[in-house]
Formats: structure tokens, sequence, C-alpha cells
């Protein structure tokens, strides 16, 4: 009975912490960087924000960073701990029998496997951070946004498009930054998933 109900517990743990990092997101994000708007908007009307302002945007920085890990590590866990256990056996039986250690093991079979398989999904998180709508606009808003700055110290090019498009009436530059964002990701994604060996050598570790 234990054996089956570990893994259940850790995968209902894994999906809270998912889950949770969501919810304090849209709760309690736009207070914090409302907080740092105020203390900006106090400093400006005192003229004291020349070489202030910039350390103000840091707080909001770094707490994005850290939700958007406690966001994905859930996720990256779970296919993580699949593919450790799915990676062929007989390959760490020949490592040992040739007299490799720890260390050459992981760098020569369980780091390459892994990024054999995550090849395709580590790119598609690289272009779905790029346009990590939801945790920016949830979280921050894109502020603190300084007066005179279209776009704030935490905004994305997704975010800035959509201020520019929605809140200024700016359509033809959305439109030229979203065009722009498209051919970018799409040159990187193709030529980076045709240099992976997830492409090259799909039989590779079968």
């Amino acid at each position: 009975m234990g054996n089956f109900t570990a893994p259940i517990i850790i995968g209902i743990v894994l999906l809270l912490a998912l889950f949770g990092g969501i919810v304090i997101s849209a709760t309690c994000g736009l207070g914090f960087t409302d907080s740092l708007y105020e203390a900006v908007s106090a400093l400006a009307t005192v003229g004291l924000t020349t070489g202030i302002t910039p350390i103000l945007g840091l707080p909001a920085k770094i707490l994005l960073i850290v939700v958007n890990i406690w966001i994905g590590i859930p996720y990256l866990m779970l296919i993580a701990t699949g593919i450790l256990m799915n990676t062929p056996a007989d390959l760490y039986e020949s490592a040992r029998i040739d007299g490799a250690n720890a260390f050459q093991t992981y760098m020569k079979i369980t780091l390459p496997y892994m990024l054999f398989v995550t090849g395709p999904y580590l790119l598609t998180s690289f272009t779905g951070n790029i346009n990590n709508f939801n945790i920016i606009y949830l979280l921050s808003g894109g502020g603190p946004t300084y007066i005179g700055d279209s776009a704030g110290q935490t905004d994305l090019l997704v975010t800035w498009l959509y201020k520019l498009s929605i809140d200024k009436q700016q359509f033809n530059m959305g439109a030229v930054i979203g065009i722009f964002t498209f051919i970018v990701l799409a040159v990187v994604a193709l030529v980076t998933y045709r240099s992976s060996g997830s492409y090259k050598d799909e039989e590779g570790f079968k």
C-alpha cells in the first residue's frame, strides 16, 4: 500500500506547487508592483528618480523569475523522472563493465539521453517563455512603468505589444513587434531543432 500511495502523494504535491504559483501570481502580484509604482511616483515628485528608479524594478524582476521557476519545475520534474525511469539499463551496465565512474556515466549517458528526449520540449519552453504573457500580466502588469516610458521594467515583447495595441491604440508599432518576434523565433526554432540530435538521429537511443 505504501509503495502505491507514495507516487500519488508526490504527484499531488507537484500539482499543488504548479497551481499555487499561478494563484499567488493572480492574487498578490498586482499589489506588489503597484506599491513599486507608487514609490517611483513619490520619488518623481521630489526629483529623486535619477539613478534610483532602475533599482526599484529589480525586486519585481526577481519575483517574476522565482515564480516562473516555481511554476515550471513541477512539470519538468515529472518529465525528468519519467525519462530517467525509462533510460535503457543496459547502457549503465555496459558503462560499469567498462569501468566508468558516476560522473562519466552522467556525462556520456544520462545527460545526452535527457537532452535527446527533451530537446523539442526545451525548444517549445524557450518559445513559450519569450511569449510568457500570463505570468507578466498577472504578476507585475509589466510594471513598474516610469513616467514617459511606454514599456515597463518587466515587460516582454508580447506584453509591450499588448499595451501598445490595446491601451495606446498604436497598432502599427504593435504589428511590427509581433511580426519581428515571429520571424526571430521561427528562425531560431527551425535552426536549433534541425541541429539537435532529436532531428538528426531519431533512432539514436532506441
